[in-house]
């Protein structure tokens, strides 16, 4: 039997010698156990041979995977080479693919949320359990690195792969932009829609103050732009509007230690609207 007093039986399969599993899979031994799995020594009834079988704790993502309904292998004609093939089940429609197909090609606030769950619950996992950030297609310049104070975090621009579709007449003077970027285009951009930075966020940077008065208002050589956060989302109304402003400010926060986790945003009373209903 298993019997370690550290797993948790409501997350790990009991399994004991002798179990059958699959109709085909006896268990010989025990061979140890992980954070996620246990893992067993079996008789392949079928083949009489020994393999390892791996019993995985239960988890609620485990409806979001695209399980492996078969695997098998084909010659090909010249009988020279040897091709696997898995069987899953057939993927719908991606995001990018559903959008032009609703009206305006804009998603209701009613499928953002619906979409956006498993994205959470997704997200949870490697921030939470794996301890690992998914940065996706991002460029990270130094001085952004210098003005909020992230040198400490293990990402660096040459360790980033950055895609770019510039059809623009003036790409010359924006390939400059990126070998040597100005940070006041992104300040700027980042004060409009959060507003004033912190005055203990502002000591973080060695650049603030080319940008920030002490008291963190703007000084930038370029003026701000003429819209906030709230000016920005025009289709919503009412209590909806609110409090999806609310729920955007919870992760649009100047101090990282501010942001709202991924699994509190799946608990947001914005994200939560007409789930129980």
């Amino acid at each position: 039997m298993s019997r370690e007093t550290t797993l948790a039986p409501e997350r790990f399969y009991p399994g004991h010698i002798s179990e059958v599993f699959n109709r085909r899979y006896q268990v010989v031994g025990k061979l140890g156990y992980g954070s996620s799995a246990t893992a067993w020594l079996c008789r392949d009834l079928m083949g009489n041979r020994y393999k390892t079988l791996k019993l995985y704790t239960t988890h609620a993502g485990l409806s979001c995977l695209r399980p492996l309904l078969d695997v098998f292998h084909v010659h090909s004609p010249d009988a020279r080479s040897v091709h696997a093939c898995p069987a899953h089940p057939p993927l719908g429609l991606s995001l990018d693919q559903l959008t032009p197909l609703l009206p305006d090609g804009v998603m209701s606030s009613g499928m953002v949320r619906t979409a956006k769950r498993n994205v959470l619950a997704a997200l949870d996992f490697p921030h939470a359990e794996a301890r690992v950030i998914h940065t996706g297609s991002y460029c990270l310049h130094r001085e952004s690195i210098a003005i909020t104070g992230s040198g400490g975090v293990d990402i660096q621009p040459n360790n980033i792969l950055l895609g770019i579709k510039d059809e623009s007449v003036l790409s010359g003077f924006e390939e400059s932009e990126i070998e040597t970027p100005v940070p006041r285009r992104f300040c700027k951009t980042m004060h409009a829609v959060l507003g004033s930075p912190p005055v203990e966020f502002l000591a973080r940077g060695e650049r603030s103050l080319e940008f920030w008065h002490q008291d963190g208002t703007w000084k930038g050589a370029v003026p701000l732009p003429e819209y906030t956060l709230e000016t920005l989302e025009e289709r919503l109304q009412g209590d909806e509007k609110t409090d999806f402003l609310r729920f955007l400010r919870r992760m649009l926060c100047w101090a990282p230690e501010e942001r709202a986790t991924a699994k509190e945003l799946s608990f947001d009373p914005w994200f939560m609207r007409g789930l129980f209903k």
